[in-house]
């Protein structure tokens, strides 16, 4: 992407320096504020969200403690931070209002800069994927371009627009969207994923009703056009993004009016888009030039609940294929593996993990798989539809989570033990298939594995745990990174000879498939990093209580604020 950055951006750039940050997440907002000569707190305000007042060097910034997310305070923060590099000698005092943050283009010129400040600060644009025509992973699917075989998967990531945006700016290029089902007024126990190297939830499906999921999917789809044509203009003919769509969780339910009406907007938005158009000319005019496709996605993933009988998956398959004339997946889970070689896999890790017998006893079987795959793939054929499937569902087990509600019996694990479990049902498949079955890939993927799983041909392949912790979105650059590191070790121009490449020259593409799997579910199983073994999990606090000054917290404040204003201050981050 060819940035042109303004000044307040080049200033966010120069801050970041100065602190030796990498990653703004690496420290508490409160400490880099200090640390750049202003004093920070929490209070209650009233009507505003953020304040500065500011004496020549010195500020004090307060942050409303009544904002409930904390990454919206790290806005707030960075918000005003901003004002205090570069507006504290222009004006002693700003009031921030939830509006005036949001608004943009209603603030004035100093609440922009600040807003910029705040941006670039908080997500530094290095961290922003920068596609190009050589780029040699490139591809195509469903007949659409696809600029990288990275995307996210169905799940947190996908469910509001801000989300899919910010994984698109960072790389991923194939959007699983979050699934959705004809039941949409769901209770979700709170709270409902709790993530350390292994990934657990206790929640299935949107939060959302259908139509406002609609509506994150549309604004999301106009804002990626929006912003490639930002730094493209007119040098793009299409975004090279997928939106997939997925959809549960029996064909009655998908029968519905509501999933019905759902299904056919995600395929012609037209209306819609003119609407948003009318709307978004005000903050960018040349968004009259852009060719929004009307067709947000004419692709789908079937994600059924577990124990969903095998006549009825394999009668949704057909239907989206010759009903609705969608390209179509079939999510998989991981008790195809079969009890055996589960739990075998399972004791290895180390993780206290217990698969319930009925898990085995409801899911699908291995062998009524590959009769629904080979049906599907023959409906898919006569349709010329694609068809593929993938790997894989969470993996079910017994709720043992404090942090679960007990009502929650089952709770689905993902993350780092999902992943020789998936790749070892990949392999599995592949026999069968004699390397010539499509699968996409979804389970413990990270920066580190994912060129593996690429010349495994597991593409393309999604990620949500490892997003899930510190850093974000921001991590899928190392991706990609990566995978241009290895493309460029075997001299490889596309997909197909880096595969080859990787499984050694002169190979068919399905045999090469064959061997890198075999080759990597060895390396699996001799890898330490995906045992128990090698993660702490103790906690890094301390027992000791810290010598807090005993004087009450507001003296305390008022203390610091006199303190701050009066004498000179100097402090550094150590990072």
């Amino acid at each position: 992407m060819n940035f042109s950055f303004s000044k307040s951006e080049i200033k966010a750039k120069l801050i970041l320096e100065e602190c030796g940050l990498n990653d703004p997440t690496e420290l508490p907002m409160s400490d880099i504020i200090m640390g750049r000569g202003a004093f920070y707190e929490e209070s209650p305000l009233e009507g505003k969200e953020g304040e500065i007042v500011s004496a020549g060097s010195r500020s004090i910034i307060t942050v409303n403690s009544n904002i409930t997310y904390p990454t919206k305070k790290r806005f707030v923060a960075a918000h005003e931070l901003g004002h205090h590099e570069m507006h504290r000698n222009i004006k002693p005092m700003f009031t921030d209002t939830e509006e005036e943050l949001m608004s943009w283009f209603k603030g004035g010129p100093q609440e922009v800069e600040a807003n910029e400040f705040a941006s670039e600060f908080l997500t530094p644009s290095e961290l922003f994927y920068k596609p190009s025509p050589k780029d040699p992973f490139r591809l195509s699917r469903f007949g659409k371009l696809l600029e990288t075989p990275l995307g996210v998967a169905a799940g947190p990531h996908t469910q509001l627009a801000q989300n899919i945006v910010a994984a698109w700016l960072c790389g991923a290029r194939y959007m699983e969207l979050k699934t959705v089902q004809t039941i949409d007024n769901l209770n979700i126990s709170k709270p409902c994923i709790d993530m350390q190297d292994e990934g657990y939830n206790c929640e299935w499906s949107q939060e959302l009703k259908i139509r406002q999921s609609f509506d994150q999917y549309l604004d999301a789809w106009i804002l990626i056009h929006v912003l490639k044509h930002l730094v493209h203009g007119d040098d793009f003919s299409e975004p090279g993004t997928i939106f997939n769509m997925s959809v549960g969780y029996d064909l009655e339910g998908i029968k519905k009016e509501n999933v019905q009406w759902f299904l056919n907007k995600m395929q012609d938005a037209a209306d819609e888009i003119r609407e948003r158009r009318e709307h978004l000319k005000i903050m960018y005019p040349k968004i009259s030039e852009i060719n929004i496709n009307p067709c947000i996605s004419d692709n789908v993933t079937l994600s059924t609940m577990h124990g969903c009988p095998p006549e009825e998956i394999e009668k949704i398959g057909l239907y989206l294929l010759r009903e609705k004339k969608l390209h179509t997946t079939i999510k998989l889970n991981p008790t195809l593996l079969e009890k055996e070689q589960l739990n075998q896999l399972i004791g290895a890790s180390g993780f206290d993990i217990n698969i319930p017998d009925s898990a085995f006893e409801h899911d699908l079987k291995f062998q009524e798989a590959v009769k629904i795959i080979h049906s599907l793939k023959n409906a898919a054929e006569i349709e010329g539809l694609h068809f593929g499937i993938k790997l894989t569902n969470t993996l079910e087990c017994i709720n043992n989570k404090e942090i679960f509600p007990e009502k929650e019996k089952m709770m689905y694990m993902s993350g780092l033990p999902l992943h020789p479990i998936a790749i070892g049902l990949a392999e599995k498949l592949q026999n069968q298939f004699n390397g010539k079955l499509d699968i996409s890939f979804s389970g413990g993927l990270d920066a580190f594995n994912f060129s593996d799983v690429i010349s495994c041909g597991l593409y393309p392949a999604t990620v949500c745990s490892d997003i899930l912790k510190p850093g974000g979105y921001g991590r899928l650059n190392q991706y990609i990174e990566n995978l241009h590191t290895e493309f460029r070790q075997v001299n490889s121009t596309s997909l197909d000879e880096f595969i080859i490449n990787k499984a050694g020259k002169g190979q068919e593409i399905s045999r090469a498939i064959l061997n890198n799997l075999l080759k990597y579910t060895v390396k699996l199983n001799a890898e330490k990093k995906y045992t128990k073994t090698t993660i702490k999990s103790k906690s890094i606090k301390t027992a000791k209580n810290l010598p807090y000054p005993s004087i009450p917290s507001t003296a305390w404040n008022n203390a610091c604020r006199a303190w701050l204003m009066i004498w000179p201050f100097q402090a550094s981050v150590s990072v």
